[in-house]
């Protein structure tokens, strides 16, 4: 495992049930105000996900282009952070949540309370060459310091995580999974990474994986699981929680690690 993982904050116990774009099954996904109700819902993790604006700032969306979850048009990554957060990103939710902006990662970072863990999500789209991804690196761990260890970094982009684990000290790991994977070339990854957790997609999720991955030393978190049946069938495979956009009933459901 990571030797960054000995001296970090103990992860919370099992089953942890992890805030999937903050409290997104009420707030506008994330968004500050989404990951301050997650908090207050019990959430000692929660997930988000960044992308690069024109100007090389963080900014914690989660498509490639701003029409679903903004007033504003085309890819983020043509706009500068300026532009960026003087877009409305909260009236396509409802219109009680008009004029909340886009937040910067650091942003949320400051959000975390004590003890509590944040997992960023590092889409592929930005960190597509080595370049972009010692950029990724070096920004990432200056935005989440704060966090002093509580902290997991997944992604789809299997080369990223590799290049991400060959720092002196990397912060977690999770390797994020589809469908079309297969179990052992997963492994293999999480292995060769140091790997912290695997996240698969619970739709596709067999016990006999659970088991495997679980036999080598990996925490199992799916995604993205909002039914009570569905995460107790889950827990049964073995694994330690799971992301949910509805983490107040199902943190209520399943007792939260201290």
């Amino acid at each position: 495992m990571s030797s960054f993982h000995s001296s970090a904050v103990p992860i919370p116990d099992s089953p942890l049930v992890i805030a999937h774009r903050g409290y997104r099954a009420v707030f506008p996904e994330n968004t500050l105000p989404a990951f301050q109700a997650a908090w207050q819902a019990g959430a000692r993790m929660a997930e988000l996900d960044v992308q690069w604006s024109r100007d090389g700032r963080l900014m914690v969306h989660h498509d490639t282009t701003l029409d679903r979850c903004s007033n504003g048009k085309g890819l983020l990554k043509d706009h500068d952070a300026e532009v960026l957060r003087t877009l409305d990103a909260g009236s396509w939710f409802s219109e009680k949540f008009t004029g909340i902006s886009i937040p910067f990662l650091r942003e949320v970072v400051a959000t975390v309370p004590e003890g509590c863990w944040l997992n960023v999500e590092v889409k592929p789209e930005a960190v597509p060459d080595s370049r972009h991804m010692a950029k990724m690196v070096a920004s990432l761990i200056s935005a989440c310091a704060p966090l002093k260890g509580r902290l997991i970094v997944s992604s789809f982009n299997h080369l990223f995580l590799q290049h991400l684990s060959r720092l002196p000290r990397p912060p977690l790991i999770g390797v994020l999974s589809q469908k079309w994977q297969k179990d052992e070339e997963i492994l293999e990854l999480c292995i060769k990474t140091e790997a912290f957790s695997w996240h698969p997609d619970h739709r596709t999720l067999e016990k006999k994986a659970v088991q495997r991955m679980k036999s080598e030393g990996f925490s199992v978190y799916p995604y993205t699981v909002n039914d009570k049946k569905r995460a107790e069938e889950l827990l049964a495979m073995g694994v330690d929680g799971f992301f949910s956009d509805h983490v107040r009933i199902l943190a209520s459901t399943f007792r939260q690690g201290k």
